[in-house]
């Protein structure tokens, strides 16, 4: 097992860790083989955004005698108060749901506490105006919470938390469908269709880069894009990418700390763990950087190039929402609900195919989402 280190705190994390939005799947008995594993391999990471209440209960069960063996990332804003997945930043229920993660999992402290999917400025300000955050502060300050951080999906809401100064911790969704733009140099140039070749995002590349500096450090989500990336069929890049491949490019970008892999049962952790036996040849992951923007059409990157939309919507994080629902993750519907604008408010005006660099039928995707979701 390979380890990395939070520099705000030392605390030392496993390079994958566990994700929680599936594991639902797994009943109590399913989970505590799947914690006896991990600890086997020497996992010692698991994020507790659960798509359902169960798992918490689950959960302590299976860290029942060995909760110092593990790092908690908890989240704060998840609740399950009318028994289904739902979001709330009240203080009161911010301090409810945080305090029942910890007498369920027999805790007195968060290894890492992340304010669980802030998108939004209405979201920002929610939090920083309803005390939620002043509270997690004093909590940091307590030892309660030994690495703060947030959830986000977005680069523009990651760099609103920098600028307080109080963050350790990111989660933050990377791979390279999310990371990269139809863009050689210039991911923003006017002739996007025509340059060759793919760049990363350039205000994806400032923020791993501004987290270096500052010494936060990023566990990854949606490493495997959903699952879109795992076949050749659903992935933009025409071609699939191994679990491995994933995983190791995911951990290649800079500030990153552990890979929080989706999972249902104890076979996908197995399967993720391949990354550690696997040769140089089965990670490589370098054909991604030469593929053509004219290999990619009709593939949404979320790239955004088609903004901005004349009715607010973000084009981008809509289809990604959507693509996720559509690969089984349940949390990612709730996500949509939670934008000022979704596809139900496309007025079907086709600004936004006239720029894609990649022919996207983002109007039929709009309909599509609207009817699905």
């Amino acid at each position: 097992m390979e380890y990395r280190i939070f520099p705000h705190s030392g605390l030392k994390v496993s390079t994958i860790g566990i994700g929680s939005g599936s594991v639902h799947e797994s009943d109590a008995k399913q989970t505590i083989e799947l914690i006896d594993y991990a600890q086997e391999q020497g996992i010692n990471l698991i994020d507790m955004a659960t798509s359902y209440p169960e798992p918490w209960k689950h959960y302590g069960a299976a860290l029942k005698g060995r909760r110092d063996q593990f790092h908690l990332q908890m989240h704060l804003g998840i609740t399950y108060e009318t028994g289904e997945y739902s979001r709330n930043y009240t203080l009161e229920s911010i301090k409810r749901s945080f305090e029942n993660q910890m007498e369920i999992t027999g805790s007195d402290y968060a290894d890492i506490a992340v304010f669980h999917c802030v998108d939004t400025p209405e979201d920002y300000n929610k939090l920083m105006d309803g005390g939620a955050f002043d509270y997690a502060i004093k909590f940091k300050r307590d030892g309660i919470i030994r690495n703060l951080g947030i959830a986000t999906h977005t680069v523009e809401i990651a760099n609103r938390f920098i600028a307080t100064g109080e963050m350790d911790a990111f989660m933050f969704s990377i791979n390279p469908a999310y990371d990269f733009d139809p863009a050689a140099n210039d991911p923003y140039g006017e002739d996007s269709k025509t340059r060759s070749g793919i760049a990363v995002s350039q205000d994806r590349q400032k923020l791993f880069q501004d987290c270096v500096r500052l010494g936060i450090r990023i566990n990854v989500m949606k490493a495997y894009g959903g699952g879109k990336l795992l076949e050749a069929k659903t992935s933009p890049f025409g071609r699939a990418m191994s679990i491995p491949q994933c995983l190791k490019y995911a951990l290649d970008r800079p500030a990153v700390a552990s890979c929080m892999v989706g999972v249902r049962n104890k076979q996908d952790l197995v399967e993720a763990t391949r990354l550690y036996t696997a040769t140089e040849k089965e990670l490589d992951y370098s054909f991604i950087s030469k593929i053509q923007p004219k290999e990619m059409r009709g593939a949404c990157v979320y790239c955004n190039h088609c903004m901005p939309c004349p009715v607010g919507i973000d084009i981008g994080q809509t289809h990604k929402f959507f693509d996720l629902y559509l690969a089984g993750d349940e949390i990612a519907k709730e996500h949509y609900y939670a934008m000022s604008k979704n596809a139900g408010d496309c007025i079907q005006c086709g600004i936004c195919e006239s720029r894609c660099p990649f022919g996207v039928a983002v109007r039929e995707k709009m309909q599509a989402a609207c009817a699905t979701l």
